[in-house]
């Protein structure tokens, strides 16, 4: 039977993995990879010349993340206006 300790626990333990990353959202199951594995694949998994998906990650300082956050984070770069 839950009791209050382990309720509270589980908020705490929420609580710390929101600080630590309070813009990405993983979905539950899904792989996470580091930001030279997407370089390296990038014109198979982005359709994208490597520069640009090293770029994009970069800006945003990601060292790791999923292949969903990766493809929003890529095509957000790519939209971006040249001055």
């Amino acid at each position: 039977m839950p009791t209050k300790e382990n309720a509270e626990t589980k908020q705490e333990t929420k609580n710390v993995a929101e600080k630590v990353s309070p813009k990405i959202k993983k979905k539950q199951g899904e792989a996470v990879y580091f930001a030279k594995e997407f370089v390296t694949n990038a014109e198979t998994l982005f359709q994208r010349k490597p520069e640009c998906v090293r770029a994009a990650l970069m800006e945003k300082g990601i060292e790791k993340c999923t292949k969903s956050e990766a493809q929003k984070i890529v095509e957000g770069f790519m939209k971006k206006e040249v001055r």
